[in-house]
């Protein structure tokens, strides 16, 4: 079989005409380049080189395989040059998965960050439920997630940070003096709630159970959006994750009411597969991500 080796030795003695220049440029002996070559000669059945006492040429059959011979070793150099771009995360594509809610407010700012450091990747992004993205992983689909929590087998969960939910009201609506809010006192007020098959969904209806209070559901959105839209109008309140409204409390359209004796938060995370062999891009991904975060979720809170 032939290796590498036989096929540098070929260039370079085809190049130079002499197997001891050849020898000198590899920083091989003259042997070992004569014994290449021969090997190089027998697994081609052909005889690549008339050899004379004052010259190394070429027969027809070396030039023949030469251009073969050099793209070989070229493709095996740009092979281990684009190898070597993806150990410094410099190249390759990354997929990433994201839920809805962190893919629509947290992922934005941890993707500039990443392109800005490595330019020469290049990126895919799926959104989808929360629920899914550990069927994402195991298919293929994705190779890290930002979502909640996963516990299973064959996937390594980084927790980031938690991302806790707040009464959202206009700033006009009197709850927005409050410096924190009863959830049992919510019981007559208008609730927008948003995205009827949500984890955020289920949180809400399960913390006003847990209050023993029946909801006043005066509004229900396929979306987060509207459910902001809604509220900044002074509609009613809801109750949603910080990170939804770091621009709008931000900018004082909402205000944030923290909610007495039952906190609830959602955890943030990365999710990938366990591999025996790093994945530099999946690696270089979480390093930026946990830097960014805390920049990423923070909103002023007046």
């Amino acid at each position: 079989m032939i290796d590498l080796g036989q096929l540098e030795a070929f260039l370079q003695v085809a190049e130079h005409s002499s197997f001891s220049r050849a020898a000198e440029v590899l920083y091989l002996t003259q042997p070992t380049i004569s014994a290449r070559i021969h090997s190089l000669e027998r697994e081609l059945g052909e005889l690549l080189f008339e050899r004379s006492s004052r010259s190394v040429r070429l027969t027809e059959a070396g030039q023949t395989f030469l251009p073969f011979a050099r793209r070989t070793l070229e493709t095996y150099r740009e092979g281990r040059a684009a190898l070597d771009a993806l150990r410094q995360a410099q190249g390759g594509r990354l997929r990433i998965g994201a839920s809805r809610v962190f893919g629509t407010y947290l992922l934005p700012d941890i993707l500039q960050a990443f392109k800005e450091r490595h330019p020469g990747v290049s990126l895919a992004v799926r959104t989808a439920r929360s629920a899914q993205m550990l069927e994402l992983l195991l298919a293929g689909e994705v190779e890290i997630g930002l979502t909640r929590y996963i516990d299973h087998d064959e996937v390594v969960t980084v927790k980031l940070a938690e991302d806790p939910v707040y009464l959202a009201v206009h700033p006009d609506d009197p709850l927005a003096s409050m410096e924190e809010m009863p959830l049992r006192s919510l019981v007559r007020e208008p609730l927008i709630l948003y995205e009827p098959d949500s984890s955020y969904y289920s949180l809400i209806l399960s913390m006003c159970r847990d209050a023993g209070i029946t909801p006043d559901i005066f509004m229900e959105l396929d979306e987060i959006e509207g459910a902001k839209q809604m509220v900044a109008r002074g509609l009613g309140i809801s109750i949603l994750p910080l990170c939804a409204m770091r621009d709008e409390l931000r900018a004082g359209v909402l205000k944030a009411v923290p909610l007495k004796g039952d906190p609830r938060s959602t955890p943030i995370c990365l999710v990938y597969r366990k591999r025996t062999q790093a994945s530099y891009l999946v690696d270089a991904f979480v390093k930026v991500a946990a830097e960014q975060f805390r920049e990423a979720t923070e909103a002023v809170i007046p």
